[in-house]
């Protein structure tokens, strides 16, 4: 939800900022000067959320995950279509 909202004001953010030009006559601003701003800005956007994205750390498995575990309701996946239709299994049963 909050890349969403992230999202949307950045990009009215840029269109505010795009049209700003044809209302205060102060300065001309030039499409590809603009656009080199908001690529650049794109890049290093993106380039930091990989960096946070690989820098977090996730917790291991937890006791009822872990096969032979005494806590274990199911028993391990014979094959990949069993992993994608266990869910289905517990719902439908």
């Amino acid at each position: 939800m909050s890349v969403r909202v992230y999202s949307l004001s950045s990009f009215w953010a840029f269109v505010l900022w795009t049209l700003h030009p044809f209302f205060c006559h102060r300065k001309r601003y030039y499409t590809v000067l603009i656009w080199h701003r908001v690529l650049a800005f794109l890049i290093t956007s993106q380039a930091l959320q990989i960096f946070t994205f690989y820098a977090t750390q996730l917790p291991g498995p937890n006791d009822h995950c872990c096969e032979g575990s005494k806590l274990a309701r199911l028993p391990p996946p014979d094959s990949v279509l069993e992993v994608l239709l266990i869910n289905r299994r517990l719902w439908f049963s």
